[in-house]
């Protein structure tokens, strides 16, 4: 779990954005998503709020997943921000 202050300052670092949200499956296997309608929905507990499209290969496994990872793109990293956003991404 991440400690409230960071938590904190790296979301208020975060303005406005693309993230990549990735889980395992079951068998290990990674999942991700391009999310941009994403923001901090509280710090104490830390909670998120990322909207997937229901339609995308990767969201049962994520509604179904326990652990996640969000990660907070930089303006350099579009590549990875398309490789992501394609409906099936495995």
């Amino acid at each position: 779990m991440i400690e409230p202050g960071i938590y904190k300052e790296v979301m208020a670092s975060f303005p406005s954005g693309v993230t990549i949200v990735t889980t395992l499956d079951p068998e290990g296997k990674l999942f991700g998503i391009t999310a941009s309608a994403f923001s901090a929905l509280s710090i104490d507990p830390a909670l998120v709020l990322f909207c997937p499209n229901y339609e995308s290969d990767t969201y049962p496994v994520l509604r179904d997943s326990k652990k996640f990872a969000i990660h907070l793109l930089s303006a350099d990293q579009q590549t990875e921000a398309y490789a992501f956003a394609s409906r099936a991404r495995t």
